[in-house]
């Protein structure tokens, strides 16, 4: 409920009670006061201040109060209802379009009446292929602009499209216009453009006021912040998913227990200590690994050879989007935002490995 009003209505406002959040009706008016913004409900006149009240706010041009998205594309919504009223009408008359009958001879008006009676009877879907009969050298020219040259059904997945767009930042697919253009190398790749593009900015206006007014000033002091963990919506195939384990759990970065229970596995007793390589043992136990390969004469520092195909899975996603960024218009920011997004982790754990990692120079190579 909360999402929806946002999205159609472009606020919800939520009362903040005993650590839970109840909806308020859409009868609300904002109003500015000494002490800030406050929110009067019409119906029965009682003001709420803005620390009490949780406001997801859709596009704003005042920071105050968001626009309705739909009312912000009236447009192209209302384009979308004049062609469905006009298919409406085109299809219900049979899909022919208009035409002109020609006589050699002149008729009285008795005929041209009689005409027009029997060419409104053959009209309609079910007589839309019945033959007609032409007495006494008449012809029929019909327009030469039909619906199809004039790209009726192009003209529809344009606006439904534009729509998807325009209020949702939702891509051609997504809704069931698949074009045969749009190639994601998994299901995966195609989830992440969604969850940037359309979930993302959604999910960051939530973090931010829930940061701000549902947090105690103690929690605050403790640095605690609210995060939406989107994990479910990435998760990705069988063979990604175990490669990133694989990769996290032997750089230090990863507990085993932490990956079996993103996979629904019970917890190991032995799984809740930070391991890395090479011999995979803990890392309180990595002094005392280091201090023996001191004295063996053995130490062998740590290779970036285990990163990869990490580092080569998030290359093919970051060219794919790149082509698509390209081809929608979209500008190299974009690109740059999602590679960064994809090869932060991986360079944490270089990191943590005492490995050097460069993503501008990744970026760029890529």
């Amino acid at each position: 409920a909360m999402m929806w009003n946002a999205l159609v209505n472009g606020n919800s406002l939520s009362r903040i009670v005993d650590n839970q959040l109840k909806i308020i009706p859409d009868d609300v008016r904002m109003i500015d006061t000494d002490g800030g913004i406050a929110y009067q409900i019409t119906t029965t006149g009682e003001i709420l201040l803005s620390p009490d009240v949780y406001h997801l706010r859709g596009p704003s041009r005042d920071g105050k109060m968001g626009l309705s998205v739909i009312g912000a594309s009236r447009e192209a919504i209302g384009l979308g209802l004049a062609e469905q009223t006009y298919g409406a009408s085109f299809y219900s008359a049979g899909t022919h379009v208009g035409g002109v009958y020609e006589n050699p001879r002149k008729m009285e008006k008795d005929q041209i009446d009689e005409l027009r009676r029997r060419i409104n009877e053959d009209r309609g879907a079910g007589k839309a292929h019945l033959p007609r009969i032409l007495t006494g050298g008449m012809t029929y020219k019909p327009d030469t602009i039909p619906p199809q040259d004039a790209q009726y059904l192009e003209s529809r997945k344009f606006t439904a499209r534009e729509i998807s767009g325009m209020l949702f930042n939702l891509s051609p697919h997504k809704i069931g216009l698949e074009e045969g253009s749009t190639a994601f190398a998994s299901r995966e790749q195609a989830n992440i453009e969604v969850v940037g593009d359309a979930i993302q900015p959604w999910v960051v206006r939530m973090e931010q006021e829930g940061n701000i007014k549902l947090l105690t000033p103690r929690e605050k002091s403790r640095r605690l912040f609210t995060h939406m963990n989107l994990d479910a919506i990435l998760r990705g195939d069988a063979k990604t998913r175990a490669e990133f384990y694989k990769v996290t759990i032997r750089a230090g970065v990863t507990k085993i227990n932490e990956a079996r229970s993103k996979e629904n596995l019970p917890a190991d007793p032995d799984g809740d200590q930070l391991m890395i390589s090479r011999d995979m043992i803990p890392l309180s136990k990595v002094d005392e690994l280091a201090n023996s390969q001191i004295d063996k004469n053995t130490t062998a520092p740590p290779t970036a050879n285990q990163f990869e195909p990490l580092i080569e899975d998030a290359m093919k996603a970051i060219k794919i989007r790149a082509k698509q960024n390209r081809a929608r218009g979209r500008p190299p920011d974009k690109t740059i935002e999602f590679a960064r997004l994809k090869l932060e982790p991986i360079k944490a754990a270089h990191e943590l490995a005492g490995l050097l990692f460069d993503i501008d120079g990744l970026i760029k190579e890529g």
